[in-house]
């Protein structure tokens, strides 16, 4: 296993003869160990138990090493030989005194040039602090296994045909492939919507969140009650006991967490229902649910096989894979189609993973923020690199110094690794300060509908991460300077004096990091002002509607107290009629779906005049109950015909209004009004065509404009939710109050619930696209900062050590226009060469973007126009500090320098 590996790996720190006398004891009592943090913490403390055996390993068997090179140095002297100055006191002293040694060394030294170690430990805590808030994320987010047993074995079955390949399946065929698979532990199912249920006998009514699953759902997730039981297999039928599984948040909000609320009673919609457990705490499956049900055959959603409104879940058997599952369900499917071709022709199952199901939406945004903070990081590196270059040119005398008393190489670069590994660790303290704030900005800002995103938070994985990630960084910006500063020419440095340049190698090098650094930062800077592109174009998006001063609110009426038609109607009728007359409401309407939200309810559907011929010849479009005042309220456009009025009610001819969309795919070319459509309610259901809507996004404004068709509720009475709108003339949420208080002058058990603005339904549905573009733009920004001021400090440090030939140039009359010339050009030259480098390089990167762009193209032309122009507008600012500083050269300082 994992962790059985790791440590086998740590091990290896170990001398071979002490692995062999004492391996397989620790490897037992590791097991042992691993055990009982599993137990306690579960599989999150595995990171935190993995560092702190890395930490202790590390000590004891340096020491152990320590021990033997002494042992050897002893024998050394012993036959008269005298080892090297310098590794004659690493044997005296060890190899934990040496390092130690090292440590206390480089602390003395950077505490010495207070300037340089703030300004390098600063770059380094940014980048390794947007990492780990990054990483943070994108571990809670996606890397996190689902909080289910054996979360790989679990699958999503999306029910499919030649239209679709991504819907519900219906009750009957969940029952069929129960039955019929043999390569299931489990299947479960869950109803494809969640519905609002009322609940009575509080304070107050409320409304929460239920669903209803098959009776082995959660067997099927791995999950157990906390307190109480499982639905029982006979409560999936009709007529026995109804029952209720309630979530531990709703258990702690309503019952205070009795340990004895099972069995006690909880009225939902108006029906008693016996509470047989409480869920565990943080399970809301499929989402923010809080009441589960028994589905039960034959029952309003489980009573024809043409109903898809179940999704199914499945664990499959042991070393069974999702290719071998498929396989065997295609087989159930063509059985299914041959014993029901009137349900199920063309329809088949499609498995795939249920974390893919989950998480894979998100994924690619999260992915791409994750190689955006690398790339930040990378920036910092070279900047902190080209910091280091500099200072070793500065101590070149020191260096040739200890080497000249003897101080071999290898034991030079190890000081200066130790110096360069201080500041990342320092760093990354640092880093984990600004994670934290910038996790808080995470959890405040982020969409809500990103998946455990109240999870977010610097656990041991993360505080891993950071320790790994800044040793890494203290090596890969320290050793190439180490390796340069320690490469001297002995008599020639020493001779050199105070007065001595950097060798031309090392001036390239800088000039390779700041080049490297132009380039990673417009690599940025591309994909941040494709991203700005996109979003601005998404928010131009018409959504069909004025959302300005909109209060939306739902309200549901229960079966049990408004079970005929004509009550719910009338009670609609009589609400609106209310709120109408409120002070500072100019309209008001209903509909039983509002634009913008998920989901909804798809029939289908066609023209009389052309029937399909077959199956997969039928067309599908959402349906919407409205109120006659509906489309005036929201400010749908009516295109062409009527709106609904009084008179459409029951047992009058059935009409609809159809919106563009529908109207072009449904009745090319033709009038619609006055034509018929059809929708397959079990019989045909034959409407007249009375209007044309305009169209309204109806999933968000990136989706695509769909086939929707609007019923009046007079004639229909939906007994569902009904969603309120209320046009105002001031601030909508003024009027919540007022609103609920009308509702419950009217009916004090009903709940008044979700209320909110249009206006920021629209933004909710941005949210994901704007966090995503938010963070891209501050890394880009803060990667075009640090590429910046990497080039004002290669140019600044030009300067300074060519002092003397600017002084020269002077007195040779060389005219500041020269000398200014001379330093913007070099500055510029390396801006160029990796501007060129980061646009072909964003190019390149650009395209996974694709798939998060809205009405723009990875190779949009001005994305790359507006970072050239940015970029070199930055870098010739950048350039110019530096570039004035050396047209005041004081050639009478110089001479005297001389």
């Amino acid at each position: 296993m994992l962790p059985d590996l790791l440590y086998r790996s740590l091990l290896l720190a170990y001398p071979s003869a002490f692995r062999e006398q004492f391996g397989a004891d620790m490897l037992q009592l590791f097991h042992d160990k691993y055990r009982d943090v599993r137990v306690a913490g579960g599989r999150a403390a595995l990171p935190l138990l993995l560092a702190r055996t890395f930490r202790d390993i590390v000590v004891q068997a340096s020491l152990e090493r320590a021990r033997k090179i002494t042992a050897w140095a002893r024998r050394f002297r012993g036959r008269g030989s005298q080892p090297h100055g310098g590794r004659a006191a690493r044997n005296r002293t060890g190899i934990m005194g040496t390092f130690m040694q090292d440590v206390r060394y480089a602390m003395r030294t950077l505490r010495k040039s207070p300037g340089f170690t703030i300004a390098a430990v600063a770059t380094i805590a940014l980048g390794i602090g947007a990492n780990t808030a990054i990483f943070s994320t994108v571990n809670a987010v996606v890397l996190r296994p689902l909080p289910f047993a054996d979360p790989d074995r679990l699958v999503w079955a999306w029910s499919t045909n030649e239209a679709t390949n991504t819907t519900s399946s219906s009750a009957h065929d969940y029952i069929d492939y129960r039955e019929q698979s043999d390569v299931f532990a489990s299947l479960g199912t869950v109803l494809v919507f969640q519905p609002g249920m009322t609940v009575t006998g509080g304070p107050e009514p409320e409304r929460v969140v239920g669903t209803i699953t098959s009776v082995n759902m959660f067997a099927t997730l791995g999950v157990d009650p906390q307190i109480g039981r499982h639905f029982a297999p006979e409560e999936e039928e009709l007529g026995t006991s109804p029952v209720v599984l309630i979530g531990h948040g709703y258990w702690q909000r309503r019952f205070g967490g009795d340990a004895n609320v099972v069995g006690s009673t909880l009225t939902v919609d108006g029906r008693p229902y016996e509470i047989i457990g409480v869920m565990p705490s943080g399970f809301d499956f499929p989402g923010d649910v809080e009441l589960w049900f028994p589905m039960r055959m034959g029952s309003e959603y489980a009573d024809d096989r043409r109903w898809h409104n179940f999704n199914i879940i499945g664990r499959l058997d042991e070393g069974i894979t999702i290719e071998q599952g498929q396989a065997a369900v295609d087989v159930v499917a063509r059985r299914l189609e041959e014993a029901y071709p009137a349900s199920n022709e063309n329809w088949g199952l499609r498995l795939v993973s249920l974390a893919d199901r989950l998480l894979g939406g998100v994924r690619p945004a999260l992915f791409v923020l994750m190689g955006a903070v690398g790339l930040v990081l990378l920036i910092a590196c070279g900047n902190v690199a080209s910091l280091l270059l500099a200072r070793g040119t500065a101590r070149q005398s020191e260096i040739a110094m200890r080497s000249a008393l003897g101080a071999v190489r290898s034991r030079l670069v190890r000081q200066l690794l130790t110096e360069s590994t201080l500041i990342a660790v320092i760093g990354g303290a640092a880093g984990l300060v600004l994670a934290e704030f910038g996790l808080v900005a995470v959890r405040t800002m982020g969409p809500a509908n990103l998946p455990r995103l109240e999870t977010v938070a610097i656990d041991g994985a993360a505080l891993t991460f950071t320790l790994v990630i800044s040793l890494i960084t203290g090596v890969v910006f320290g050793v190439v300077p180490a390796m340069k500063s320690t490469g001297l020419n002995l008599a020639q440095t020493l001779n050199a004096g105070s007065r001595s340049t950097a060798g031309g190698g090392g001036i390239r090098l800088q000039n390779g990091l700041v080049v490297a650094e132009v380039a990673l930062s417009s690599m940025l800077l591309i994909g941040a002002s494709l991203l700005i592109q996109s979003f601005l174009r998404l928010q131009s998006v018409d959504p069909g509607f004025d959302p300005a001063r909109v209060l939306t609110a739902e309200v549901q009426l229960p079966d049990t107290e408004y079970s005929e038609s004509e009550q719910r109607v009338a009670f609609y009728e009589q609400l609106l009629e209310r709120v109408r007359g409120l002070p500072g409401v100019t309209a008001a309407g209903a509909i039983d779906q509002l634009p913008m939200a998920s989901g909804g309810t798809w029939n289908y559907a066609y023209a009389a005049e052309r029937p399909p011929a077959t199956a997969a010849d039928r067309l599908r479009a959402q349906r919407r109950f409205a109120t006659p005042e509906y489309f005036s309220t929201l400010g749908i456009p009516l295109v062409a015909g009527r709106t609904f009025n009084s008179g459409d009610r029951f047992g009058t001819t059935p009409v609809v209004i159809i919106n563009q969309q529908m109207a072009e795919q449904f009745f090319p070319g033709e009038n619609p009004l006055g034509k018929q459509a059809v929708i397959a309610f079990g019989e045909p259901y034959y409407m007249e065509v009375i209007g044309v809507a305009g169209d309204v996004h109806q999933f968000g404004l990136a989706s695509a404009v769909q086939s929707v068709m609007y019923l009046p509720h007079q004639q229909t009475a939906w007994g569902g939710a009904m969603q309120l709108v209320l046009r105002t003339d001031g601030d909508p949420l003024a009027l919540a109050g007022v609103l609920r208080n009308a509702v419950w002058e009217m009916d004090s058990n009903l709940p008044v619930s979700n209320l909110g603005t249009m206006g920021n339904r629209v933004a909710a549905s941005m949210a994901q696209p704007k966090f995503r573009t938010m963070l891209l733009g501050l890394f880009a920004g803060v990667a075009l900062f640090l590429a910046a001021l990497g080039l004002y400090g290669v140019l600044a440090y030009f300067v300074s050590r060519r002092t003397h030939e600017m002084g020269i140039r002077t007195a040779l009359g060389a005219s500041s226009g020269n000398v200014l010339g001379l330093v913007l050009r070099r500055g510029m030259i390396m801006a160029a060469a990796g501007l060129v480098l980061g646009l072909v390089g964003g190019a390149a990167a650009s395209r996974v973007l694709q798939s998060l762009l809205f009405g723009v193209e990875s190779t949009d032309p001005l994305s790359y126009v507006l970072v050239a122009v940015s970029l070199t507008v930055v870098a010739l600012a950048a350039c110019i500090i530096p570039a004035r500083r050396a047209t005041r050269v004081d050639l009478l300082t110089v001479l005297r320098a001389e």
